[in-house]
Order: structure tokens, then sequence, then C-alpha cells
């Protein structure tokens, strides 16, 4: 299921280079058989409703309902966070972190779960909230990196503005080659935010991991926690196939336990700040 709906049609350049380069690998990862083996789950809610003087059921189908549900906390642990950040301008970057993320959430609830599935690749049947999808993930991750790099004082002259700043550009600026490449070769025409999606979430995990894990004021329990959401995400992604035949027919899909991974490391990650003492007041 993931390969058709998330790996092929939300990362299409992406998908096609892979697949070209490493062929054996990307099949034995993600078979083709998957789709077939484990459809999308879906559930439906029917409710009435009065269409011209007759009464008529409405009916509401809801993919990928696990998900639909992380995407719901998701929103409200972005929230909660970006608003007890934003009380302490030191901390603007990872307010701005966790606004970011509750935006990515709302965008993931209309695309994987309340809009119809798509019959091609989400760049062209939802421009529009593809390309948020892809720019608040980018912008919340590069500034978890300025916060990261604040905390070890590497940066001393960039200030937390300067990084939001500089994450709202880099987004921009790769939405404009999003727009340049679709102009001159249609298939390479979404790299741009398809890299920007990936390569901050990738650099962010790699930095902040470590960086809490020797923290002298951290919690080694809490950035153990964050280890294991992070696996989350990557057993979802890698190990889908596997997940598939073994738990075939149920609801726990790979995207919903990528989900579930980064809720769980927002959550970790907010308790992780609070024990480094960055304020009076707690998160949770």
């Amino acid at each position: 299921m993931s390969k058709k709906f998330i790996i092929e049609r939300f990362f299409p350049s992406i998908y096609g280079t892979v697949k070209t380069i490493i062929p054996r690998t990307y099949s034995a990862i993600l078979p083709d058989d998957i789709a077939v083996l484990c459809p999308e789950p879906t559930i439906a809610f029917s409710y009435p409703t009065v269409i011209s003087n007759d009464k008529a059921p409405s009916i509401l189908i809801i993919r990928n309902p696990l998900l639909f549900a992380n995407a719901i906390l998701g929103f409200v642990i972005g929230m909660s966070g970006g608003i007890r950040f934003a009380k302490n301008k030191e901390q603007l970057c990872w307010s701005h972190s966790f606004f970011n993320f509750a935006m990515m959430n709302v965008t993931a609830m209309l695309l994987h779960c309340l809009l119809p599935p798509p019959e091609s690749i989400y760049a062209d049947q939802h421009p529009v909230l593809w390309f948020l999808d892809c720019y608040f993930t980018g912008v919340s991750s590069t500034l978890i990196v300025g916060g990261t790099l604040g905390c070890l004082h590497t940066t001393p002259k960039w200030t937390p503005r300067t990084w939001i700043c500089l994450a709202n550009g880099l987004g921009l600026i790769a939405a404009g080659f999003f727009l340049q490449l679709t102009r001159i070769d249609s298939s390479i025409r979404t790299l741009s935010l398809e890299l920007w999606y990936l390569i901050p979430t990738v650099f962010a995990g790699c930095l902040l991991l470590p960086s809490l894990y020797f923290g002298k004021r951290t919690k080694r329990g809490l950035t153990i926690a964050l280890y294991v959401g992070c696996s989350l995400c990557l057993i979802g992604a890698l190990f889908d196939a596997k997940r598939c035949r073994l738990a075939h027919g149920m609801l726990l899909m790979a995207s919903s336990l990528v989900f579930t991974g980064c809720n769980v490391v927002f959550v970790l990650l907010g308790l992780s700040l609070d024990a480094q003492g960055d304020g009076k007041e707690k998160m949770w």
C-alpha cells in the first residue's frame, strides 16, 4: 500500500531514480504485491442529511484511520509545543518547528485520509496541498537543526529569527525550482521539494539525537525514548513488506508507524527541552 500511495505518488522523482539505480534492492524492500496483499484501509461513516426535502444518508469515508488519528494527535502536539515555546524568544526555533509540524499534520489529514485516493501523483492531483506538506516538513526539520545548534552554542551569531528566515527562504527556493523544472523537464520537476522534505528531516534526526544523548542536562531515559520514536519511523518505512505479511488485514500500516514515531519524537523533544531547564513552565 505504502509503495503505491506514498512512495510512488508522493516522491515520484526519487522513486524513479532509486528504482533505476538499485532495482533489486528496491523490489526487495517494496515488492509489487504489497498493494494487493494490504490494500488501503478505510472506515465509512453515514449521517442523515436533507436533500430536496428527501432524507438521504451522506457517507464520510476516512482513508487510513490510524494515520488520521495520529495526524490529529500530531496537530495537538505541534500546537501545544508551539504555544509553549513561543513564550521565550530564545526558543523561537523550537516554537516554529512545532507549529510547522502541526500544519504538516493538517495537510496529511487532507491528502492521506479525507480526500479520495490519488489517480496520479500528488503534485498533479493536489499540487497546493502536496507543496504545503513538503514545505512545512522541511521548515520544521530545518528549525530543529537550528534549535539544536543553538543549544550547542556552535552558531552564536545566528539568532532564532535568522534560522526562521533561513528555513522559510530555503523552502521557497525549493518551490521556485519546482516551478522552473515544471517548464523544463517533467520527469524531475518534483525533485527539489522531495529533497526539501527528506534531507532536512534526515539531517535533523542525525544531529538531534546525539546532541541530546551526550548533553549534560538531558535525561538519558528521554533520549533513549527518542531513539525508539525514530526507530518506529524507520521500521515503518523500511519493513512495510514484512509488516504487511505478518499483519495481513490489520489497520496498522507503514505510514501509521511513521506518524506514530514522529509524534513520539515531538512529545519527547518537548520533555527534553523542559528537562534542560529551558523555561519555568512545563510543556506537558
